[in-house]
């Protein structure tokens, strides 16, 4: 049996801090949402939830975006479901050359496994892998 996702409701809260200590963080919390396009999805199949970023006017400072406790919540065949996003440390710098991810435990520890990922602060096309997570299409 198919299933057919109905609504797809996403929930990120993010930290954005400048790489010196005396840096502030800046808690945001926002929520996307939208809809699948009513294609049945085959069980066993995976469906690849991702979210992505565009940074703008970043400095000669190195600056890193953590990205925590998202989740995203969608229904099914009149089931609803919640899918943990793991935790995401996205570091610009004017020294990286090429952008790199790696599926690690990230630091600070409290964030736990996640991506962490490293990007040039400048020449990048936008829509930079934020975070991401992959679903197993259940039975029924």
């Amino acid at each position: 049996m198919s299933a057919k996702p109905k609504l797809l409701l996403v929930l990120m809260s993010f930290l954005f801090v400048a790489a010196h200590a005396s840096a502030q963080y800046e808690l945001c919390t926002s929520t996307i949402t939208g809809n699948f396009n009513g294609t049945a999805i085959a069980q066993g199949d995976y469906i690849w939830f991702t979210g992505v970023l565009n940074v703008k006017g970043l400095g000669s400072t190195p600056a890193t975006v953590f990205v925590s406790h998202a989740s995203i919540t969608f229904t099914a065949n009149s089931t609803t479901y919640t899918v943990n996003v793991p935790s995401s440390a996205i570091k610009f710098s004017p020294t990286t050359t090429t952008a790199t991810t790696d599926f690690t435990q990230l630091k600070p520890l409290f964030l736990g496994k996640g991506w962490n990922t490293q990007l040039p602060s400048s020449g990048l096309a936008g829509n930079d892998l934020m975070t991401a997570v992959e679903f197993a299409v259940p039975a029924g």
